[in-house]
Formats: structure tokens, sequence, C-alpha cells
């Protein structure tokens, strides 16, 4: 808080593996996790969260995801990531111009924004959508200083990139 308002300095978040769930379950799954990881845990961080099993049988654990600067890296060469030791199995991304995802509008406020994003470095991914996401709006105002937590969740898809099995 700088006296007025929050201000966003990173993100640190476990991905897990969705791809054999049914498309139609992400939003159900989203906003269970949420629920999950709010109601359920004293996890700090959804790293820490994901990794330990919090999501239980929602999802194998991948990888991180978090800012190097203020670009976003998803990285599964992590300790206990599903490349672990493999430097290149990371994409960072970048949004091109002009370049959005109309979220619809029946999902509520305080959802953070859906995103396309762009491989800028690593081999990962080509692509980078973040969709279905729950939470992540700072409250509006604050006073004094100070800095919190504010959980959410996405679907992310990171599709192209050239790391194989």
């Amino acid at each position: 808080c700088n006296g007025s308002s929050y201000s966003s300095n990173g993100a640190l978040a476990g991905l897990i593996d969705l791809s054999c769930t049914d498309e139609s379950e992400y939003a159900s799954i989203a906003t269970e996790a949420l629920s999950r990881w709010t109601d359920e845990t004293n996890e700090s961080n959804g790293n820490d969260f994901a990794r330990n099993g919090g999501l239980g049988d929602l999802g194998v654990y991948l990888g991180e995801h978090f800012f190097v600067g203020n670009i976003p890296r998803w990285d599964f060469s992590v300790p206990g990531g599903i490349f672990e030791g493999n430097k290149n199995a990371f994409v960072m991304g970048a949004q091109p111009a002009a370049a959005s995802i109309p979220a619809p509008t029946d999902t509520g406020s305080g959802n953070v924004a859906w995103l396309y994003l762009l491989r800028q470095d690593g081999e990962l991914a080509d692509e980078i959508y973040r969709t279905d996401t729950r939470g992540g709006v700072a409250p509006q105002s604050c006073s004094g200083s100070g800095s919190i937590q504010v959980k959410y969740v996405a679907v992310y898809w990171l599709t192209g990139g050239s790391i194989k099995n």
C-alpha cells in the first residue's frame, strides 16, 4: 500500500496439468481450486499449495509461474517440475499490441483479466493464454503502508513450443 492504493509486485503460482480433464469442467475447477486454497489451507502461496498436493485430484504438478522483473515466466525446469533441470523448459511472454481476450460477463467482479501472450524467450511454449480466472483483484483503496497477498487461480493454456518428454 502506498498510502492510497495497492500495486502489484509480482506473483508466485504452482501449475497443475489439466490436459486429461474435460474442457467443460475448467471453469468449475478454477472455482474449486480457489475455494480449497482459501478455505481449507494455511499455505501462504499458490506454488506451495499446488506442490504440496493441496489440489489433490485436480491435476499433476508441472512447475511454477512467477515474474522476472515485470516479465511473466512459466517454468517447468524448477525442482519438482515435470522437466526438472531442463534449462530450456520455460517460456517468458509479452502481450502483443492490441491483443486481448474478452472474459465472459457472467464471471463476477474481482477476477483478473484474461490474457493472450506470445513467447519472448524459452522453448516451453509459443503462446500463453490465461482464462477462467477467479480472484486476484486487490482492494481499490488502502491506508498506511504494507503489503497483502491476493489469491487467484486461472487456467493457463501453453501452446506450441519445442520441449518434448
